[in-house]
């Protein structure tokens, strides 16, 4: 094997003696007996923009030369742990000069530059610092940061900002599609989400998660890319995108369902690959709710406007503030609402409610309490419609989440929110508004989730899942659907124990009698017949019959114990608790685009952006 001295070996790794693979597109070169020409040709050709050869490190330049002719050249750092260490030592010689010991100074210089392995590493946890929390690019061209890595490991030559986005970025990423294609060959069933985000350039994203469970029963969620997609937003357009997509990932024919919101292209688009579609519960609500709050539209629109005159006005800001010190209440400030987003103007009017007294005695200081009144009513208005949606607040925040089950709980939380509101409504002296206000959201509620409990996938989760079984159906004839609907499936699947196994050997090996031979030959053949019907029956009777898992258990933990004595209901479990509820995964993904894709950073080409968020969901 040849010794690797050169810096190529930072752009090459050898998997055999004599060979050379480039990290970069995983070209195998010949490099017999050591030459690395052949190595040097490759980069030049393929990879002009990786640099050669390393820069050397101070402490590389500093071995050549003495340390008497190093003074005015030393690195910063070395200079400070100089002038530490002389003082040390001096200090140590006035309280001992019988004491007599090597200047530490000597020694400062003395650095051993990182090894190849080593260096490899740290330039992989740079681009995962990077990748991970945000940073820019050019952080590794702040000169604090260089001068506090160069102080923390002196050996370590910091990689230029051309080397780590043409070069780091791309291998890491590489390595981590590897990763999670791995990860995919081995799930069985996957569920998909996918939305569309416009960035501050204006340019069209589409998102696309990956949600499945791994061989001990863990939801695992993948993101596949978000990619750009400035193509119209037709269904045929979108359907192609999504179909290439699956089949880049090698698991279109693994896709039991995709979360998507309502829309009618990305539906239509749905459609046209004939994939089962679930309608994204939380945009779901967002309809919902969104609809039914005009009939309080002029309360909401009168908050609106008190909370933007705060917003704008610093004068009043602060006086709001210093009456809140006043009344020794927290320094809160107001929140505005967004139009898109309807638990947005619900914390803006909790806000509101939770300041009435220091918003209206700024208001009366400032003598605009006739500009900007709110009667007493429009406070009790306010005040019961907060309550009324507070259970819709907490039904998103519940079924968002993108790793436990949460599609078997959708129809047991439309019915708690029906159930909810009907109490709301009950309540003596109820204005007129709230009234209105809840009958609109009962009517729709039950609009949308009219026929939720009709869908096979949503049926069969909610069957399956151990907390709920029988009672997450509305009424017994739901049940007997989804009941035999899950019969039917677990019947195609033929499985043979062992012990079924030792048995039929040993009837046909001791059946050997003439007299029973006819008689012995008509029941095996009816045995063979009513088996997997019979067990399949038995199998799923016995797990209904099992005691219920508590609400807060862990369905998957309880099937991952259970999967052995279950094996025809496991196979299903997984190609239905994989399904996610909401496509909120997409949504967070967008959330950390725009973290990445600011204003300052308004440059930053496509391509880069969707590695750098690849690898921020994917990295472990």
């Amino acid at each position: 094997m040849m010794r690797k001295t050169s810096d190529l070996w930072y752009h090459f790794s050898s998997s055999e003696p004599g060979k050379g693979k480039c990290q970069y597109c995983s070209f195998v070169i010949s490099c017999t007996g050591g030459s690395t020409g052949n190595l040097i040709r490759h980069l030049k050709r393929k990879h002009p923009t990786v640099p050669l050869h390393r820069t050397p490190t101070p402490a590389e330049t500093s071995d050549s030369r003495s340390p008497q002719d190093e003074g005015p050249q030393q690195d910063p750092a070395a200079k400070e742990a100089t002038v530490v260490c002389e003082d040390i030592s001096s200090a140590s010689t006035s309280r001992s000069k019988q004491a007599r010991q090597s200047h530490m100074s000597s020694y400062v210089n003395i650095i051993k530059p990182v090894s190849i392995e080593k260096n490899k590493q740290l330039d992989n946890q740079l681009v995962r610092l990077i990748a991970r929390e945000y940073h820019p690019f050019s952080l590794v061209e702040d000169a604090e940061f260089r001068r506090f890595v160069q102080m923390l490991c002196p050996g370590y030559q910091i990689p230029s900002r051309k080397t780590l986005t043409n070069s780091l970025i791309p291998i890491l990423h590489q390595t981590t599609v590897m990763k999670v294609k791995a990860t995919l060959d081995v799930a069985t069933a996957v569920c998909l989400t996918a939305d569309g985000w416009t960035s501050v350039n204006n340019n069209s994203f589409l998102a696309i998660t990956a949600h499945f469970l791994d061989e001990e029963t863990n939801m695992c969620s993948k993101l596949l890319g978000c990619v750009e997609f400035n193509e119209k937003h037709t269904a045929a357009n979108l359907a192609d995108k999504l179909h290439e997509t699956a089949r880049e990932w090698k698991i279109d024919y693994k896709i039991v369902g995709i979360v998507t919101d309502n829309a009618a292209n990305i539906v239509l688009a749905v459609q046209l690959l004939k994939w089962r579609h679930i309608p994204c519960y939380a945009h779901t609500l967002n309809l919902i709710v969104q609809t039914s709050i005009k009939v309080i539209k002029s309360e909401i629109e009168k908050v609106k406007s008190i909370v933007q005159y705060f917003k704008h006005s610093a004068h009043a800001l602060a006086k709001l503030h210093s009456v809140q010190k006043q009344m020794q209440l927290p320094e809160l400030k107001l929140k505005q609402d967004v139009g898109t987003r309807w638990n947005s103007t619900l914390d803006m009017l909790l806000r509101f409610l939770h300041n009435k007294e220091p918003i209206l005695s700024t208001l009366a200081v400032l003598q605009l309490q006739d500009e900007f009144r709110v009667s007493a009513l429009e406070w009790e208005i306010i005040e019961n419609a907060t309550k009324m949606l507070a259970v819709f607040e907490e039904v998103t925040k519940e079924i968002s989440s993108e790793k436990n089950v949460s599609l078997s709980k959708t129809c047991i939380l439309s019915r708690i929110m029906v159930k909810e509101v009907q109490k709301c409504l009950e309540a003596p002296d109820l204005p007129a508004e709230v009234h209105a206000l809840g009958t609109e959201l009962i009517r729709n509620l039950r609009k949308r989730f009219q026929g939720w409990e009709n869908n096979e996938l949503i049926s069969q989760a909610t069957l399956l899942d151990p907390r709920f079984k029988r009672q997450g159906f509305s009424d017994d004839q739901k049940f007997k659907i989804a009941y035999e609907g899950l019969l039917g499936k677990v019947r195609g699947f033929n499985f043979m124990s062992a012990s079924t196994t030792v048995d039929s050997n040993k009837t046909v090996t001791t059946s050997i009698s003439k007299i029973w031979e006819e008689f012995d030959k008509k029941i095996k053949e009816l045995t063979a017949e009513s088996n997997p019907t019979a067990a399949s029956t038995i199998e799923l009777d016995k797990y209904i019959a099992e005691p219920m898992l508590p609400r807060t258990g862990d369905p998957l933990h309880w099937w991952n114990d259970r999967k052995a004595l279950y094996p025809r209901l496991y196979t299903v479990v997984k190609k239905r608790l994989c399904v996610v509820a909401t496509s909120v995964p997409c949504e967070r993904i967008f959330s950390k685009a725009g973290q990445i894709l600011s204003e300052k950073r308004s440059r930053m080409k496509s391509s880069k952006l969707s590695m750098i968020l690849f690898l921020n969901a994917n990295l472990e």
